[in-house]
């Protein structure tokens, strides 16, 4: 009872947090010494009724950026193909992410620059269904996120 509350609501695309139950979040992982990225793409193997969805996004750093990765926020990558594709009798399926459907390239602006490339990366996968019955509930079976040279398909 009052005025002046304050409510404030997290998104998954927030630097932490987020409203989903389910989400996995990766390491932060660094590349080696001179061999910076331009891309990414995450494969996710799941089973993914039809009540259910699977959602990926990333972050990354640029060696030069001083900008800490935890501090960067949530990116929401894309899933390539039919995203209605769903598990018939239990049975996974692989998923693909990219970060754009029409670019081959991840850029992002830090304190007034540009970076193109990026040597630290994360990603986060979040699980959701409609129902918390057991065969309605998404799992994962596998997660590969790899980072590769800009434009290389």
């Amino acid at each position: 009872t009052g005025t002046g509350g304050i409510i404030n609501v997290s998104s998954e695309l927030d630097k932490s947090g987020g409203p989903a139950i389910a989400r996995y979040i990766s390491k932060t992982i660094t590349l080696l010494d001179g061999f910076d990225a331009g891309d990414i793409r995450t494969f996710v193997t799941a089973v993914k009724p039809a009540t259910a969805n699977v959602q990926v996004y990333f972050k990354v750093r640029n060696t030069l950026d001083p900008e800490q990765i935890e501090d960067k926020y949530w990116v929401k990558m894309t899933q390539i193909g039919n995203e209605y594709l769903y598990s018939t009798n239990g049975d996974p399926i692989e998923y693909e992410f990219r970060p754009s459907l029409t670019s081959n390239n991840t850029t992002y602006t830090s304190g007034g620059a540009t970076y193109t490339t990026f040597n630290q990366y994360k990603v986060k996968i979040v699980l959701a269904s409609s129902s918390t019955l057991y065969q309605d509930v998404p799992f994962l079976y596998d997660v590969r996120a790899i980072a590769m040279p800009a434009d290389a398909y």
